[in-house]
């Protein structure tokens, strides 16, 4: 027979502590000024402080952790306090006493008196940190798989394109030779040959031939080849003809690679960010929409009333999440942005930022008129990387969106009440400041950002139409 409750010896302080210290997770508790009430003996020694009672009365800044991860850490308090709800599955790091950096699972739900009044925090915390590095084992894996692909068949269609491209070149080189060769070497040491002129009996030229390097940074990539039947000698015209071919083929070759790495690295990195949007905001909105689901039936049954307010909170998480997958989507689309109108697309960038964090962002547009595609699509980058600053950094209440059209210019203004920071102290590379101007100068425009501490950040975007 199993157990009961009243078998286990001790007074019920003693049992709820004999519980608590057998979890395998990380248990707090806080007042409303994340100061700790308490904690489990897991979170105890990950705190360095040795017994649950040694953690009353601290603050995460007098534990192991950063300042960083300590400021960090009482801002996500605050916000659940504030608003009067839970937090699940927030991934972040913790410095521990002993030294090393941990990967954690971490959930707060708000404490309430007996009165309805939220009086604290009650949080858990899971060391998934040998999950993480697994996880980025496999992706790192992943895409070193992935890049030899890439580069082996980058590799192959470089080659056939290049030898297409020079085959009018090598035409005018082998004449009036018998023929002529572009060989490129592969990476896995084989070589690939496109020839001109050979013999159509034996597919072979004539055996005397000269030959010149195809250079690129200073590497050899393949070699020019031009044929000759026996005893006709090359002239110094024909030595300087292949010369030059080879230089402007190793050129071309260089600028192709470079376009390409290029392009890749910008694909790569928007890979990254709608993964990054995926798991921050979309799927811990459907793991709270899930784990609400499931209390609506019991709530239904002992209390109608608080069944319908998790009821009309999973209406709203289901809606936000509707609007950012939309979002997603339509990025992913080729020529989605593009076809859209400039104004609903700001909107939607403001819908899906009020759904990732509670603020209020006003958008409002002046004037009409058609915007060519390209610029459309560096306006929609630049508020978008604007309004993530915002979210993400600003910890502002309020933020303003303008969008004005002229006849020969449009206006972009995004502005916030936050934190700001010092605009000469801070790194160009910073908040995505210098993507930001990349864009804007892509298409001849200018971006300035201008930020006060203590009051707020504005972001200004200004293309002129060429005369």
């Amino acid at each position: 027979m199993a157990p009961k409750w009243t078998d286990i010896p001790g007074e019920p302080a003693e049992l709820m502590r004999l519980v608590l210290d057998n979890i395998p997770q990380g248990v707090f508790w806080k007042d409303r000024d994340s100061r700790y009430l308490g904690c489990n003996l897991h979170f105890a020694r990950a705190a360095g402080v040795g017994t649950p009672e040694a953690i009353r009365g601290k603050t995460d800044l007098d534990l192991p952790w950063s300042r960083e991860e300590a400021s960090w850490y009482r801002q996500v308090d605050q916000r659940v306090m504030e608003d009067d709800r839970s937090e699940n599955h927030i991934l972040e790091t913790q410095l521990q006493a002993d030294g090393h950096l941990t990967w954690l699972d971490t959930n707060k739900i708000p404490l309430h008196s007996r009165d309805g009044r939220v009086v604290g925090i009650l949080g858990t915390f899971e060391d998934i940190t040998e999950r993480i590095q697994n996880q980025k084992a496999l992706e790192q894996a992943h895409d070193e798989l992935e890049a030899k692909v890439i580069e082996r068949t980058a590799a192959e269609r470089e080659q056939r394109t290049l030898a297409e491209a020079l085959r009018d070149s090598a035409a005018v080189i082998n004449s009036p030779h018998a023929s002529a060769s572009i060989v490129l070497f592969l990476a896995d040491g084989q070589t690939s040959r496109r020839s001109w002129g050979l013999d159509p009996k034996t597919g072979r030229s004539a055996e005397t031939f000269l030959a010149y390097p195809i250079l690129t940074e200073g590497v050899a990539i393949g070699r020019f080849e031009l044929h000759s039947p026996v005893g006709q000698q090359f002239s110094a015209t024909d030595r300087e003809r292949l010369a030059t071919f080879a230089n402007q083929a190793g050129l071309a070759i260089q600028n192709a690679r470079l376009y390409e790495r290029a392009s890749e690295t910008a694909a790569l990195e928007e890979r990254q960010r709608i993964a990054r949007d995926l798991h921050d905001a979309i799927s811990q909105t459907l793991w709270t929409i899930s784990l609400l689901a499931d209390l609506v039936p019991g709530q239904w049954n002992s209390n109608p009333t608080e069944a319908r307010q998790t009821l009309d909170r999973l209406r709203t998480l289901t809606h936000g999440a509707l609007v950012e997958m939309r979002t997603l989507l339509m990025e992913l689309r080729p020529g989605a942005l593009e076809g859209a109108q400039l104004p609903n697309l700001v909107r939607q960038l403001a819908a899906v930022a009020m759904n990732r964090k509670k603020i209020q962002i006003h958008v409002s547009t002046r004037g009409n008129r058609d915007v060519p595609p390209v610029v459309q699509t560096v306006i929609y980058r630049i508020a978008q990387e604007a309004l993530s600053n915002v979210v993400r950094h600003s910890q502002a209440t309020s933020a303003w969106i303008v969008l004005t059209f002229a006849s020969e210019s449009i206006r972009l203004s995004v502005r916030d009440n936050g934190l700001g920071f010092e605009s000469k102290a801070t790194p160009p590379d910073h908040y995505g400041l210098s993507i930001m101007k990349e864009r804007a100068q892509a298409v001849g425009a200018k971006v300035s950002i201008s930020s006060v501490p203590g009051k707020g950040t504005r972001v200004h975007f200004l293309w002129r139409e060429a005369p």
